[in-house]
């Protein structure tokens, strides 16, 4: 039903073999008939149907639109990875520079060469522990103390071994120190103590404590042995000697004072009379 049915003609005889026109070559004869002198050849030809010609350019057009979408999602998920990538990479730079932002925050509370906390950190620690100390009526110790005769060390051998000394001497207040408690440089061969929730006489204790541990280091520089190291500690407790948390320090270091007057290596309490102070260290 989709095709067209055509008639051409050729002189019969030897003029038969002529070739067909070329618009119908590529079709096979279906019949032959003879009449006079010419040859009537019957061939079927496809029926170029409108609606078919339609159809196909309805498939281009289809087939040009699909090709345009798939450009398009291809290009969406190139940029959706790119925009990933880069989000990514944005991500890790972030967490890079939290972490160095962390890092230097921890660098600027510690003290370069023994590594605990130094002064500027610990006095403004010290200020928030005291006031949470005090809304709840919970004691805190500070144990300041200082390395006896520290000069001898940097003059006899120089002041890596002084360096050293220092190092070492954190070492011992952290093996001796609390999670809670907080050990700082002070300054110079001076060191500071917090404990938090530390009564005075557990703080007297902890202090002795501290005391004997540096008495126990036997350090050596450039393989000779750099003697004896020792401390001496003052003690002052909230709120038994101070309400306040400069008034609580300066007391402390009142206390050492008065321990490195009385003979050094040794543990002083903080009294208001002197010889009192004294006679708690002598019991």
């Amino acid at each position: 039903a989709g095709d067209m049915l055509l008639f051409d003609s050729a002189a019969s005889g030897a003029a038969a073999t002529a070739t067909a026109p070329a618009e119908f070559s590529r079709y096979a004869v279906n019949q032959r008939l003879a009449v006079a002198d010419r040859e009537w050849r019957l061939r079927i030809v496809p029926h170029k149907d409108p609606v078919d010609l339609l159809d196909k350019a309805g498939v281009a057009a289809i087939l040009a639109a699909l090709l345009a979408i798939s450009a398009l999602l291809f290009w969406l998920m190139t940029s959706v990875a790119v925009s990933e990538s880069r989000g990514a990479e944005l991500a890790k730079r972030n967490r890079e520079a939290a972490l160095l932002r962390e890092r230097l925050h921890e660098q600027a509370m510690r003290d370069r060469l023994t590594g605990l906390y130094n002064r500027h950190y610990v006095q403004e620690w010290f200020g928030l522990e005291l006031h949470r100390a005090q809304r709840h009526g919970r004691p805190v110790a500070a144990i300041m103390l200082d390395i006896d005769h520290f000069k001898r060390f940097n003059d006899s051998f120089g002041h890596e071994a002084g360096d050293l000394v220092l190092r070492e001497l954190a070492g011992a207040l952290g093996r001796s120190t609390r999670g809670s408690d907080v050990a700082s440089r002070y300054g110079g061969e001076e060191f500071l103590v917090l404990l938090p929730e530390c009564p005075f006489d557990a703080a007297l204790r902890r202090a002795e404590r501290m005391r004997e541990d540096v008495a126990k280091l036997e350090l050596r520089y450039d393989d000779r042995p750099l003697g004896p190291v020792t401390v001496s500690l003052g003690v002052a407790v909230f709120p038994d000697h101070a309400s306040e948390s400069e008034e609580l320090l300066r007391h402390a270091d009142e206390a050492l004072y008065l321990a490195k007057q009385t003979g050094r290596n040794r543990v002083v309490a903080y009294s208001a009379d002197p010889q009192k102070a004294g006679a708690r260290e002598d019991a």
